[in-house]
């Protein structure tokens, strides 16, 4: 897992995050990357970082934001987390760094040095799966949503979601938004999208052990009407979830599952966002 902190208490929420998902005993995973307050209008492009030859000024960069970081998040590293500087600009360092760290997932604060356009272009330029969560953040997963439309891809999302639920040992609630103009759903009713559900259900591939487990921790399906981003905000901001699991399909640009726009979902969701990547990227 790889942690993108600032020296600034608004990041902080990152530790906490990466804490619920891996569990205290496995904190030793998570690797920081440790970003200074100049990045996000940094220039020098991330090929300046490889090879042997790294540039100066990257590199300075680089060494002195793990410095601040360090400092400023002392006592919660405990020593026990690898630190990496980013010295090069965000939107591309983030991609290229997680990738040659061997991450599975990134971890990202909203705040002030990632938000609007800046946040949705990390996340979209990102390969790993892409966390982002704001201050305020409980401490613990306690219950998971993941939204699906049951376009291509629902099915696959569905199993991230259950594995990550099975493995934190939480209860997960499917969404679906769905828009009340559409003439099948006002025939078929909830009946008809509870059966549609089943059918996902049936594509499922997981392996025995987090299929059995996570089929007793999934609930029903819930439907909520409207426009996708805006009914997904409004569900999470009273469900009982502490992270919601969303799709991101090709090209770069953000959606949920295929075909819905979840751009706005990223910068002003109210609990933590899981951005899954799906489909091919260009």
């Amino acid at each position: 897992m790889i942690g993108l902190l600032e020296a600034d208490a608004g990041s902080a929420v990152v530790l906490s995050v990466a804490d619920a998902l891996l569990g205290g005993a496995s904190a030793e995973r998570l690797q920081v990357l440790a970003c200074g307050t100049s990045m996000a209008e940094a220039s020098v492009p991330w090929e300046a970082c490889l090879g042997d030859e790294m540039a100066v000024q990257p590199y300075q960069r680089a060494q002195e934001a793990v410095a601040a970081v360090t400092k400023f998040h002392g006592e919660r590293l405990n020593g026990r987390r690898s630190l990496v500087g980013l010295g090069v600009a965000l939107c591309d360092g983030i991609a290229g760094q997680a990738v040659l760290l061997g991450g599975d997932v990134v971890v990202v604060a909203r705040g002030p040095l990632l938000s609007g356009a800046m946040l949705s272009e990390v996340v979209g330029r990102c390969q790993l799966p892409t966390c982002v969560v704001a201050e305020g953040f409980g401490g613990s997963v306690r219950k998971m949503g993941v939204a699906i439309d049951f376009a291509e891809g629902s099915a696959a999302l569905l199993e991230r979601a259950m594995v990550i639920a099975s493995n934190l040992g939480v209860e997960l609630v499917p969404v679906y938004a769905a828009r009340a103009e559409v003439e099948g759903e006002r025939r078929g009713g909830a009946g008809s999208e509870a059966k549609r559900f089943e059918q996902l259900l049936g594509q499922l591939e997981l392996p025995f052990g987090a299929g059995y487990a996570t089929r007793n921790l999934l609930q029903p399906l819930e439907v909520v009407r409207g426009e996708a981003s805006e009914a997904l905000h409004a569900w999470a901001s009273t469900a009982p979830v502490d992270l919601v699991v969303v799709g991101s399909g090709a090209a770069g640009r953000p959606v949920l599952s295929p075909g819905q726009v979840c751009s706005a979902l990223i910068g002003s969701f109210p609990v933590a966002l899981w951005v899954e990547q799906l489909g091919n990227r260009e």
